[in-house]
């Protein structure tokens, strides 16, 4: 009987093998995603492929390649995927290598949530939500070593939220190449007074949300590159506590052009630590850029303020505060600058009074096209825009020149 039994067991025990034997010491190699699809390495579903991640862990690399159309889900990904690691990562991107090709719809708050997990890579999707209030992807509770890239992101309030929750730092992400549009606010971070969101990359995306493109509260050591930015940008209580820790806002277009926009294209609000090179920055109104309560000698320099209509080029509360030198400061309007409540009609009145921007100039850029938010010079540009100072790592412009280490042009683009 005993004999018996274990020859009726031994084909049930061999399809199992064959069918979880694979999956059963973790996930590695290449996956689909494809409701229509069949097969061992086969997923009906996002939810179906992260369920095996629970319950599989993971053994090595993982890409899954996610078929063309429409999928309505919420994508949470969290602590009970075991075994990432640098060498172990997961990656969720179109089979076709097409972000117009596959729509995710968040079938709750969020198309993806990362909480709590580290080394995942979303690319080459469209996501969205619909929702008043939705995220298209929000990273939350120590997930780190995270990437964002090639995406679209339509029709969300965040289109990337990144909160550190109360003691849980979230660190060394990556959000880069993608196209960020419609939200309310194109990435936003938020940190606690006990955790930090730091170490982030946000490089060359192109974001033309309608209230803030990048909306930042409380972090450090953030890197702020090469991205073409419609809507205004906020830095608020961002500290770094060393130089090395500095966070770098370089090489980026800033463009608001709204008539109706009395706030300021960038605006830096009680910080330390945030250097500002080679921005090409254009208002139409408010203020190219408002500095209030800068608590340390960060650095702006390189840089193109540019107001096109009856707003000011700078704005400081305490321009002492912080280092301005080698800019290009330009307005329209009347006023050229505002020290507190002092209003300044020219630069050598600024110059005398504040004893900032020593070497900085005040002509017009002649940008390419201030219509579109095309801020590259033009051969019309003056040749005393090219009286910047060479800062590392600024060897390459917003289009990867590379710059003159003699004559460097203020401005992103070399």
């Amino acid at each position: 009987m005993h004999k018996n039994t274990k020859t009726l067991l031994a084909p049930i025990v061999l399809l199992l093998l064959l069918t979880f034997g694979s999956h059963a010491k973790g996930l590695k190699g290449t996956y689909t995603i494809d409701p229509s699809g069949s097969g061992t390495t086969n997923f009906i579903s996002f939810t179906d492929a992260v369920q095996e991640l629970q319950d599989s862990g993971v053994a090595g690399p993982v890409v899954f390649n996610v078929a063309d159309g429409y999928y309505y889900e919420y994508v949470l990904l969290d602590s009970t995927i075991r075994g990432t690691s640098a060498t172990k990562t997961i990656t969720f991107q179109s089979q076709s290598l097409d972000s117009t090709k596959v729509i995710l719809y968040g079938a709750y708050s969020s198309g993806f949530i990362l909480d709590n997990v580290s080394y995942v890579t979303i690319r080459l999707m469209t996501i969205c939500t619909g929702l008043s209030m939705g995220t298209g992807v929000f990273i939350e509770n120590k997930s780190s070593y995270n990437t964002i890239e090639k995406c679209i992101f339509l029709n969300n309030y965040d289109g990337i939220y990144l909160n550190s929750n109360g003691f849980s730092n979230v660190k060394n992400n990556t959000i880069r190449y993608n196209h960020i549009s419609g939200q309310s606010t194109g990435i936003q971070i938020e940190s606690s007074i006990y955790s930090m969101v730091s170490d982030l990359v946000i490089s060359s995306n192109i974001i033309d949300s309608s209230i803030a493109s990048i909306f930042i509260e409380r972090s450090e050591h953030i890197l702020i590159s090469s991205n073409y930015l419609y809507a205004p940008v906020y830095m608020y209580l961002n500290y770094s506590s060393s130089a090395k820790d500095a966070s770098l806002l370089w090489n980026n277009f800033i463009w608001v052009d709204d008539s109706n926009q009395i706030n300021s294209a960038l605006y830096l609000l009680e910080f330390q630590g945030i250097n500002v090179f080679s921005n090409s920055v254009y208002s139409k109104e408010g203020s190219a850029i408002k500095i209030f309560k800068a608590l340390d000698k960060s650095q702006i320099k390189n840089n193109i303020f540019y107001n096109a209509g009856n707003g000011v080029a700078m704005e400081a509360e305490d321009p002492n505060s912080a280092i301005y030198d080698y800019n290009d400061l330009y307005s329209n309007g009347k006023v050229l600058c505002i020290n507190d409540v002092t209003n300044y009609s020219n630069l050598k009145d600024w110059q005398k009074d504040t004893k900032m921007d020593a070497h900085s100039i005040s002509v017009f850029p002649f940008f390419k096209d201030t219509a579109t938010g095309d801020l590259h010079l033009t051969n019309l540009s003056p040749i005393s825009l090219d009286s910047g100072i060479y800062i590392t790592p600024d060897s390459l412009d917003i289009d990867g020149d590379k710059r003159n280490k003699t004559h460097v042009w203020l401005g992103a683009d070399e």
